[in-house]
């Protein structure tokens, strides 16, 4: 499909893929037609052999895929926060780690 189609497909996928079939009809009629069109095929080619030559999806496998995207990268970042926040907290042990063994006498001291 090319950029500008997908870009209107794909924007706010995650809103109005998730109403009633009903009303999707007509955008899927003209998604299709618009397929065919691109391709110069006729009416009987098959609709999944449309979506394929332009390596897409339908709506509805658009819809699925983008919801699964949000949560991969919802996922990633939070595994990656607190993979961080572990990476820090290990950094500051290590960090007293270095340092504690010098300064074990120093912990009082001894004149202000």
């Amino acid at each position: 499909m090319p950029l500008f189609i997908h870009t209107y497909c794909m924007h706010g996928i995650e809103i109005y893929a998730s109403t009633f079939s009903t009303y999707l009809k007509p955008l899927k009629f003209l998604i299709n037609k618009l397929l065919r069109i691109l391709q110069n095929c006729r009416l009987q080619t098959p609709v999944a052999y449309l979506y394929r030559e332009y390596q897409t999806l339908p709506i509805n496998q658009l819809f699925i895929l983008q919801i699964l995207t949000l949560v991969r990268t919802y996922l990633f970042t939070e595994i990656m926060s607190y993979l961080k926040s572990i990476e820090i907290i290990l950094l500051l042990i290590a960090l007293f780690i270095a340092i504690a063994p010098d300064k074990k006498n120093d912990l009082h001291i001894s004149s202000v």
